[in-house]
């Protein structure tokens, strides 16, 4: 994949209808070269007339016809590590997108599934948009809430947790600072060094997280490394790190593109566990927010419903998962799959 390709790829991801730092170079291409290696991958793109413009880009696996779904599909990629799926589409160019999905059902494609879709988010609008003109019949898979914060909101997580909570809080960082003075340093980009990325790496393979840490696997830490290095040269990354005594005890790594912020992982020193550090790197980060330029304007958790961040993170948005199907048979093989879905539950629980 030339340069210049990539370069392209960058800068409609940063003009797309809905910002996804899953869908962006720095990240696909990492986790396509370390931990989606043997599937098989097809990258779907438009352009404009002259070929100059990226107008939509996808990144599909080709799934074969099996007792799963025994039409042939493409399933959007999305690697263990991505909390997000999608279409980048730049924004202003809906036809870009129903192009691409037209072209896709006119190469025999019976379904196109999606992963974990923002519910709100404009790119989910056209797809639905784009799908009725061509007559594709959604299949909804689940639906669940996930954790997010709208920043500058000081108001509204403070009232969001009780008294009690905010007690504690304050109480472990007392508790804490007996040992050394306590901080939240936050860094963007380039300003976060190697040794904070080692110390990071190092927290999160710690405790009961340590077999399936990023440490834990040699091309899981390839992939995050170089994930990181190309985040920090494009400025979408940024660090949260609680620190005791001039020790980092918790941090989380967290992106951002053109106004939105995906959390990503934490790591917390086991040790200090009696001061709950995990809650009180996030709380710090609350307190921050509130006098700090942060260069986007929420933030998503990437969480599952039932998360901890839930117990400080105030707000919420809907996250769906399910598949566009063409053509009689697999719209109906679909819809009596979902039917039978629930039994099969019951049967299990």
């Amino acid at each position: 994949m030339s340069r210049e390709f990539v370069d392209k790829w960058v800068s409609l991801g940063r003009a797309a209808s809905t910002p996804n730092i899953y869908l962006m170079p720095e990240f696909v291409l990492p986790a396509l070269r370390h931990l989606e290696a043997g599937k098989n991958h097809r990258i779907a793109v438009v352009w404009n007339a002259d070929c100059t413009v990226l107008l939509a880009l996808a990144v599909f696996v080709a799934v074969s016809p099996s007792w799963k779904f025994p039409f042939p599909k493409l399933v959007a990629s999305r690697s263990k590590h991505s909390f997000q799926s999608g279409i980048l589409v730049r924004e202003g160019y809906d036809p870009a997108l129903k192009y691409l999905l037209n072209q896709i059902i006119h190469e025999s494609w019976c379904a196109i599934e999606f992963g974990e879709l923002r519910e709100d988010s404009l790119l989910y609008q056209q797809l639905k948009d784009a799908a009725q003109q061509l007559k594709l019949v959604w299949i909804l898979h689940r639906r669940y809430q996930r954790a997010m914060l709208i920043v500058r909101q000081g108001e509204r997580w403070r009232g969001y947790l009780s008294r009690h909570r905010h007690r504690r809080m304050n109480s472990n960082r007392k508790r804490l600072a007996e040992l050394g003075k306590v901080e939240t340093r936050i860094s963007f980009g380039e300003d976060i060094s190697a040794q904070a990325i080692q110390r990071f790496i190092y927290l999160e393979s710690l405790g009961w997280k340590a077999d399936t840490s990023l440490a834990a696997a040699q091309q899981e830490l390839c992939f995050f490394q170089e994930l990181v290095s190309d985040c920090r040269s494009s400025n979408m990354i940024f660090l949260c790190e609680l620190i005791a005594a001039g020790e980092t005890i918790a941090a989380t790594v967290n992106f951002c593109v053109d106004g939105l912020g995906f959390a990503f992982k934490v790591g917390v020193d086991p040790a200090f566990a009696k001061y709950s550090p995990g809650y009180l790197v996030e709380y710090g980060f609350l307190e921050a927010m509130e006098h700090t330029d942060f260069p986007f304007r929420e933030v998503e958790s990437g969480a599952q419903s039932g998360s901890y961040i839930e117990a400080l993170w105030p707000d919420r948005i809907n996250i769906v998962s399910g598949e566009f199907v063409v053509g009689v048979l697999p719209v109906l093989f679909s819809r009596f799959k979902q039917k039978l879905k629930p039994m099969y539950q019951r049967l299990r629980s």
